[in-house]
């Protein structure tokens, strides 16, 4: 499926549903859209001249990214936007096609929200003030309509990972960071959290702080519900 065709989907219907549940804030302060082709994703305030009385605000969603994160889960799972997913547990933690680029979708006008409402500090991106931003996108109304809308889309809806990683097999499940696993070592079961996923195996962190590598083969995901 055509990368730019995705993004442009993505793009005009982002637009609308934030201009529906937030025109005036964005009549204060005009934002755009725009198709990158790197994996560069982004918001971007800028002034291109002193005498400029409004920044240019943009939000670029590169192709190469959606690229990337439709190739795998375990590829998809390294981006900040998937680990957000499952840690502040947004969509219920669950990790799709859909619920990582709408995901994405909202991070970046989050960042928008950041930068206009005072938010943003110096050296500071992802800080308690942007996620104050994120989560009010998902405790209104507008997380869940942009949801519906981008599910609208044929090309939206049919999106599904290429599952082109050796290492995901039906036996093996699907494995991404924040996720919880216990593996057997040394006559003893242990439970640690993801930090990594790589081609073979784990970079996990056990419940003392420390870290080491686990095997796939060897790790078994435990089901968040039962704990």
């Amino acid at each position: 499926m055509d990368p730019k065709q995705i993004a442009v989907c993505l793009l005009q219907t982002a637009d609308h549903v934030f201009l529906t549940y937030d025109q005036f804030h964005r009549q204060s302060y005009p934002l755009t859209f725009r198709v990158g082709f790197g994996k560069a994703t982004y918001y971007q305030s800028l002034r291109n001249t002193f005498w400029q009385r409004q920044p240019k605000r943009q939000i670029t969603i590169g192709t190469k990214m959606i690229q990337d994160k439709l190739s795998s889960i375990n590829k998809a799972s390294l981006w900040r936007t998937a680990k957000e997913i499952n840690i502040h547990r947004y969509w219920d933690g669950k990790l799709t096609p859909q619920t990582l680029l709408c995901h994405t979708l909202l991070h970046e006008y989050a960042h928008y929200h950041q930068e206009t409402k005072g938010y943003r500090r110096a050296n500071r991106v992802h800080d308690a003030g942007f996620y104050r931003c994120l989560d009010a996108l998902y405790d209104g109304p507008v997380a869940q309509s942009l949801m519906d809308a981008l599910m609208d889309h044929k090309v939206f809806c049919e999106l599904d990972f290429a599952e082109s990683d050796e290492a995901i097999s039906p036996a093996n499940s699907y494995f991404y960071v924040g996720q919880i696993i216990s593996f057997d070592y040394a006559k003893e079961t242990h439970v640690a959290t993801i930090l990594r996923v790589n081609r073979v195996r784990l970079t996990v962190e056990l419940k003392n702080g420390s870290t080491m590598y686990v095997p796939k083969p060897l790790a078994r995901p435990i089901d968040a519900d039962k704990n």
